[in-house]
């Protein structure tokens, strides 16, 4: 018969210890599980006061700002800026000819859009034309800019027109006020 000697004893308890230990310690914590998919269901970036300069062949095209830039990964790539944007562009001898504000934006990777909502307003420099509209959208793929909500176009002469869409191409040089009634303001 063999036996054990008292150190040995000692060090197999220790052992089958921890391992109950593990064992039971091993459980899922509902209230940590919720936890984590919370934090993966959150910004997995905040940016604050962002610049983005997007150029092309050394060229600059547009000037991008946000006051808060949130990236998201999960469920689907997108980008938020929940506190507004900027975008200013620039036509080919590199002088500002538009610009974009919104009070809200985002940029959905997997569809290949981008959307402003909420006091859109786009100002043609060059024109001297004003739109405002409340919600339009980016279609990369299409090279497209619409909107589908109610848009009002102020002329450099004053005369304001009301339509009932908006679209353009990307640069904001030929844009078309869709169904367009004229309104005129008395002073």
């Amino acid at each position: 018969m063999n036996r054990m000697s008292g150190t040995n004893k000692n060090g197999v308890i220790a052992v089958l210890w921890m391992a109950i230990t593990c064992m039971f310690s091993c459980q899922n914590d509902e209230g940590v599980i919720k936890d984590l998919c919370h934090r993966e269901a959150g910004p997995a970036e905040v940016s604050e006061n962002l610049m983005l300069y997007v150029s092309r062949a050394g060229e600059l095209l547009y000037v991008f700002s946000a006051p808060v830039y949130q990236v998201y990964e999960y469920p689907k790539p997108l980008q938020v800026t929940p506190k507004g944007l900027k975008v200013v562009g620039f036509n080919e001898q590199g002088d500002t000819s538009v610009v974009l504000t919104a009070d809200y934006g985002i940029h959905r990777e997997n569809e290949r859009t981008m959307a402003a909502k909420r006091h859109v307003v786009i100002r043609n420099l060059i024109s001297g034309e004003v739109v405002e509209t409340e919600h339009i959208v980016w279609d990369m793929d299409a090279h497209r800019i619409y909107s589908n909500t109610q848009t009002k176009q102020t002329r450099p002469d004053g005369s304001v027109y009301i339509g009932e869409s908006f679209e353009s191409d990307e640069s904001f040089e030929h844009y078309t006020i869709v169904k367009p009634k004229m309104v005129i303001y008395e002073e």
